[in-house]
C-alpha cells in the first residue's frame, strides 16, 4: 500500500511538471507564461512637442504670400482743405514677403469744391503712383501700412492775381507732388483674399497745396 502511494505521488508530480513546461515558451529570449500568442512589430511613435494637441487650436496663417497682388480702392468721402472729396484708385505689383509689397497704380480724385454754397464736380485730378504697404500678423486680423508717392495731374480752379492785382479764378489744367499714407486693418479670407480698411491722408503740392484726411476701403487679390 505505501509502494502504491508513493508511485501515485510521483506519477502526479510528472504531469504536472510537464504541463508547466508545455505552456512555457521563449519568444525572442522573453519568457511567456501561459498560451504563447503571435508577436507583432511595434513602432514607437512620438509626436512633436510644438504640435498642436486637442486642447490647442490649430492658427491658420492667412498672411499674405509672395507674388503677384492687386488692389482695388475707395475712398467715398473725405474732409480736404478745399472741400469734399472722393477717390477710386487700383493697385499692382509683387508681393516679396508679408511685410513688403511693391508696385504701382492710378487713381482717380474728384474734389467736390465749395463755391457760394454750392458743390461741383469739376475738379477732378489723375495720380500715376508708386506703392509701398505691408503687413504684421498671421491671424485674420492684420495691421497693415502702406505709403505712395508720385505725380497727379488735373483740371482745377486755380487763384492768381490779374494785372491790376485783383483776385481772379482759373479753371485750368495743373500737375504737381501726390503722396498718401495710411494705416488700419486688414481681414484676410485666405492669404491671397483680404478686405482692407484704412484710414488715411493724401497731400497735393503743385498750382495749389490740398490736404485730404479719409476712411479707404479696399479689396485685395
Amino acid at each position: 500500500m505505501k509502494k502504491l502511494l508513493t508511485l501515485l505521488f510521483i506519477t502526479l508530480c510528472s504531469n504536472a511538471i510537464a504541463q508547466e513546461a508545455q505552456n512555457t515558451e521563449s519568444l525572442n529570449g522573453t519568457v511567456v507564461i501561459g498560451d504563447a500568442i503571435e508577436q507583432t512589430d511595434v513602432k514607437a511613435t512620438t509626436q512633436p512637442t510644438d504640435a498642436p494637441t486637442e486642447n490647442q487650436p490649430v492658427i491658420k496663417d492667412r498672411s499674405a504670400r509672395k507674388g503677384y497682388r492687386g488692389y482695388v480702392n475707395v475712398t467715398p468721402t473725405c474732409v480736404t482743405l478745399r472741400g469734399l472729396f472722393a477717390e477710386v484708385s487700383t493697385t499692382h505689383g509683387k508681393q516679396f514677403n508679408p511685410y513688403l509689397f511693391v508696385g504701382g497704380g492710378v487713381g482717380v480724385m474728384l474734389d467736390y469744391r465749395s463755391n457760394s454754397g454750392e458743390y461741383d464736380y469739376a475738379q477732378f485730378m489723375i495720380p500715376v503712383y508708386v506703392a509701398l504697404k505691408g503687413n504684421v500678423g498671421r491671424r485674420m486680423a492684420q495691421f497693415t501700412y502702406g505709403i505712395r508717392a508720385g505725380w497727379a495731374w488735373g483740371k482745377a480752379y486755380l487763384s492768381d492775381l490779374d494785372d491790376n492785382g485783383a483776385p481772379n479764378e482759373t479753371y485750368d489744367w495743373c500737375g504737381g507732388f501726390y503722396s498718401n499714407y495710411s494705416i488700419g486693418l486688414r481681414l484676410a479670407f485666405t492669404p491671397q483674399y483680404a478686405l482692407r480698411i484704412t484710414p488715411e491722408m493724401s497731400t497735393y503740392l503743385g498750382s495749389y497745396i490740398n490736404l485730404t484726411f479719409g476712411l479707404r476701403l479696399g479689396f485685395e487679390f
